[in-house]
């Protein structure tokens, strides 16, 4: 009787352990498909995160357009632009006669008189504000007339998947008496 009960108890015991195998791989795949999920959910997040956020578009678009629009020429911090209009500066340009303009009157300014390289200095002290990421481009149109001021492309406007534009129409007094304009502003950023 004492094998039979040997028997019966390594027959018990491979039974026993014949579970525990099987409960080890059952276990080994609950621990691979959970894996497969989060790295699933990580997937679809990471992919989410990439999409364009309209927000920071439309407030760079609007904050170039107000920036342009509301600071004044003798506010910048630039010894380049500093010179066009300081009367008691060494190497003074002069170009600029009136430094309580805004930046953007200053530039319809130039424009307006075929200085356009002294419009291109002032346009480009934007890219300082707008991150790398954004592409930019700021559009100057006077009746039939359209100029390209300050442009920073990281990738193409047709290929972008989010692009933007803010408007705005502007006059500026030449020589203090005669008011020119409308010009047409066109601000557009994408990413």
């Amino acid at each position: 009787m004492g094998k039979a009960i040997n028997g019966f108890v390594m027959e018990q015991k491979s039974a026993v352990s014949e579970m525990n195998r099987k409960g080890f791989f059952f276990t080994v795949d609950v621990f691979i498909a959970l894996s497969f999920l989060i790295i699933g959910f990580l997937f679809v997040y990471s992919a989410y995160l990439s999409a364009p956020q309209s927000t920071q578009t439309i407030f760079y678009s609007n904050d170039l357009i107000s920036f342009f629009t509301n600071t004044k020429i003798s506010e910048l911090d630039n010894a380049e632009i500093f010179t066009m209009w300081c009367d008691s500066c060494a190497g003074a340009t002069h170009n600029i006669s009136n430094p309580d303009n805004t930046i953007l009157e200053q530039i319809l300014e130039f424009t307006y008189l075929n200085k356009t390289g002294l419009a291109e200095v002032l346009a480009n002290i934007s890219r300082g504000i707008i991150r790398d990421q954004y592409s930019y481009q700021m559009n100057i149109t006077l009746d039939e007339k359209s100029w390209v001021m300050a442009s920073n492309y990281r990738i193409d406007m047709n290929s972008s998947k989010l692009a933007l534009t803010s408007k705005d129409i502007s006059y500026f007094l030449l020589n203090y008496s005669e008011v020119i304009g409308p010009f047409i502003t066109r601000i557009e950023v994408w990413t």
